[in-house]
């Protein structure tokens, strides 16, 4: 069994001890009548277990989904959610027989093929493989960005690494470290996908200045009050390899912030 079917067998309900389809083999989904599909070239289980649980994977994908039975809706809303999360989490390569597998035989009480621990254990070491991935590209990527941003004009970089563009020159005070202050800022991700904005609010936020990532906390302490500052913050000074916002920042994602400071509380 190969780590994607091991892996989508554990993802498919936290289950099972090897045996399983000792190769992987392709597989079809061919739609014979409307809202019906078949698979096809599944291999035939060698034990009466697996042959159990083909047969049932089998029956699955030979059922018409009907769109005016509660229970095929709630199931498939529930398959959909649970795919969402999945690519969420960057599970692209995920066998999707095996997972069904994993799903059949929970729900119909076939012998496990993996125990509980095993199977988390499976999850846990992919999941830390794929955001150590993750991480990597990401900070590869903002290196990159931020190297080529430095050579922009007006761009100027901090010793820490912080890069700023000053859009505006306040007359007012300068913050401290510990100071709480009012802004009204528009935060995106080197692509230019929006995360957080209190400008789409239309609601200005208030905050201490040590409650804050490490490039605020830095970045706000050179703004006069009044300013206007574009910020480019480096992963390690922004959200790090944990990432942020539920997934919506990744790990070591370089953020750019348009930030105006409205006042110091």
């Amino acid at each position: 069994m190969n780590t994607s079917m091991k892996v989508a067998l554990a993802a498919g309900a936290i289950l099972l001890s090897s045996a399983g389809m000792a190769q992987k083999q392709e597989k079809k989904i061919v739609k014979s009548e409307p809202g019906v599909y078949r698979l096809t070239d599944l291999p035939d289980g060698e034990s009466p277990s697996e042959k159990g649980a083909l047969a049932d994977l089998r029956e699955i994908y030979t059922q018409a989904y009907d769109t005016n039975d509660t229970v095929d809706l709630v199931s498939y809303a529930y398959g959909q959610g649970l795919a969402t999360n999945l690519v969420l989490q960057g599970f692209s390569e995920l066998d999707l027989a095996a997972l069904n597998l994993g799903i059949i035989d929970v729900l119909r009480n076939h012998e496990l093929r993996m125990t509980d621990v095993e199977s988390q254990q499976i999850l846990n070491s992919y999941i830390q493989k794929l955001m150590e991935e993750k991480s990597a590209r990401a900070k590869a990527a903002g290196e990159a960005f931020l190297a080529e941003n430095a050579k922009k004009e007006g761009v100027m970089t901090t010793e820490s690494g912080l890069q700023y563009k000053v859009l505006k020159e306040g007359t007012g005070l300068k913050p401290n470290a510990t100071s709480k202050v009012t802004v009204h800022y528009h935060g995106t991700l080197t692509d230019g996908t929006v995360f957080d904005s209190s400008v789409d609010r239309g609601q200005p936020a208030s905050f201490g200045l040590n409650q804050v990532i490490k490039g605020w906390t830095e970045g706000l302490q050179l703004m006069a009050t009044g300013s206007k500052y574009t910020f480019y913050i480096p992963g390690d000074l922004g959200y790090g390899p944990r990432g942020a916002g539920g997934g919506k920042i990744g790990p070591n994602e370089v953020l750019i912030f348009d930030v105006e400071l409205i006042s110091i509380d």
